[in-house]
């Protein structure tokens, strides 16, 4: 399958499970995109491939497609306070942009993804 035209892919969290699932994605021929606090995870990424950011914001100048991969519940709202505080003060977006896609990947428990999923979906 040819992912040439494929819009980028941002990964937020750069440890075990979001480095091979952007690993896999590079193989396959995504451009991919990551934050991680860490510096290491970052270095670590950058030199598989992954064109490192320096804030979970600027994913949204590449890609509008997010995968989340994060070791505890207080990174994945922190980051969705970040996303919030993002699109209730940027410029409204054209009508024509496809939306703001986050898939969550962690084993957090669904009552915090589920809280998150509403208050990004009210911000936007």
């Amino acid at each position: 399958m040819d992912h040439a035209n494929q819009a980028a892919v941002g990964i937020i969290g750069l440890g075990i499970m979001g480095s091979a699932l952007a690993d896999q994605l590079i193989n396959k021929g995504f451009s991919v995109f990551g934050f991680d606090p860490d510096p290491k995870a970052r270095k670590r990424a950058s030199r598989s491939g992954v064109q490192v950011v320096s804030s979970v914001e600027l994913l949204l100048s590449h890609s509008q497609q997010l995968l989340s991969s994060l070791p505890s519940s207080d990174a994945f709202e922190a980051t969705c306070e970040a996303l919030i505080e993002h699109l209730t003060h940027s410029t409204p977006k054209p009508a024509n942009q496809a939306p703001i896609v986050l898939a969550e990947t962690s084993t957090l428990p669904i009552s915090i993804k589920q809280r998150q999923q509403r208050r990004l979906a009210t911000a936007g």
